[in-house]
């Protein structure tokens, strides 16, 4: 879930050629419908994206046991890691990616959201080659 088509484009592509298989949603009505029909491995969405569509459904969810993982995006993350960790947790992030980030730490950020039971802000003060 990513408003930005640039962006959400690239991710599509990126997490295709990981061998991912990719749902769009360019607004909240369309995610928090996706969010509630398909059962999802994983959630990727920019954290100033969501919608209250989409935070309900997400409590929803969590509320019946099928809360999926979140990887977090945000260009702010790099200014306010912490602020911005804290703010997403309760709603399932696991991990945060600063934006802007390359392939390599997608595949990282996947892969830290899949396993890790802790939280983590990936690509804070480190710049990016996309």
């Amino acid at each position: 879930m990513e408003d930005d088509a640039l962006l959400r484009e690239a991710l599509r592509r990126m997490l295709e050629a990981e061998g991912h298989r990719v749902v769009l949603a360019c607004d909240g009505r369309r995610a928090a419908a996706a969010i509630r029909t398909e059962a999802f491995g994983l959630l990727v969405i920019d954290v100033l994206f969501p919608h209250a569509q989409v935070i309900d459904t997400l409590v929803e969810r969590g509320r019946t046991g099928g809360r999926p993982r979140i990887l977090g995006l945000s260009r702010f993350a790099r200014i306010l890691p912490d602020y911005y960790l804290a703010l997403t947790t309760r709603l399932g992030v696991r991990v945060i990616l600063a934006k802007p980030f390359d392939r390599a730490q997608l595949a990282e950020a996947i892969a830290e959201a899949c396993a890790g039971d802790e939280p983590e802000i990936l690509g804070a003060g480190r710049s990016a080659v996309a």
